[in-house]
C-alpha cells in the first residue's frame, strides 16, 4: 500500500512541476492600427493613386475610371474633401449613376482644419462605418490628415505614431503634418 501511494504522489508531483513549467501559449501582441497595415498605392483608372486601411481607401481625385474601379471593390461611399472651386468635374454625378453615396465635406488646402469638417467626417465615417469608403482631395493630403487626426481623437494613438499611419495612407506634404499638429495642439489632444 506504501509503495502505491508513494507513486500516486510522484505522479502527482511530476504532473503539478510539468504544469508549472510549461508556458502558456498566448497570440503574439499587434496593435490595433500600425504603418504596416496600411495597402501599398495601387492605381485606379488613369493615375488615382489608393491606399486602404480595413474599410478605408485615401486616394487624390478620382477620375470616371476610377470611381468605377471602387465600385468593383464594393465601395459604397465616397466622401470629397475638396473645395468646389477645386472641382474640375461633376463627380457626384458620376458617384450617383455608380449607384455610390457622395458627399462633399471641403477642406480648405491652406489654413488650419476646422473641428466642424473634422467631426462631419467622423460622423459620415461613423454612420457607414459598416461599407466601404473612399476619401479623396486633390492629391490624398488632407483626407490623410484626417485621418491623422481621427487616430488620435477616436483611437487614442499617440500623434506621432497617428502620423506614421496617415503618412503611409497619403500624407506626403509637411504642411498637412503641421496642420494636423497644430489642430490636435488647439483641441488640447
Amino acid at each position: 500500500m506504501k509503495a502505491v501511494l508513494n507513486s500516486a504522489l510522484l505522479l502527482l508531483s511530476i504532473t503539478v512541476l510539468g504544469c508549472a513549467t510549461s508556458t502558456p501559449e498566448f497570440a503574439p501582441s499587434t496593435p490595433e492600427f500600425a504603418p504596416s497595415q496600411v495597402s501599398g498605392p495601387e492605381t485606379w483608372g488613369t493615375d488615382t493613386q489608393v491606399t486602404q486601411l480595413r474599410h478605408l481607401y485615401f486616394s487624390n481625385q478620382p477620375d470616371q475610371e476610377a470611381l468605377e474601379a471602387a465600385k468593383a471593390r464594393d465601395v459604397k461611399v465616397v466622401i470629397n474633401l475638396r473645395e468646389p472651386t477645386e472641382q474640375n468635374w461633376d463627380e457626384e454625378s458620376a458617384a450617383q449613376a455608380l449607384g455610390l453615396t457622395y458627399y462633399n465635406v471641403p477642406i480648405s488646402g491652406r489654413g488650419p482644419f476646422s473641428a466642424a469638417d473634422i467631426n462631419r467626417i467622423d460622423e459620415l465615417v461613423q454612420l457607414h462605418s459598416n461599407d466601404q469608403i473612399l476619401l479623396h482631395c486633390s492629391s490624398g493630403n488632407r483626407a490623410a490628415g484626417w485621418f491623422a487626426i481621427h487616430l488620435v481623437a477616436q483611437h487614442g494613438l499617440q500623434q506621432d505614431a497617428a502620423l506614421d499611419i496617415a503618412r503611409e495612407a497619403g500624407i506626403t506634404k509637411d504642411v498637412i503634418a503641421q496642420r494636423v499638429t497644430r489642430y490636435l495642439a488647439e483641441q488640447g489632444k
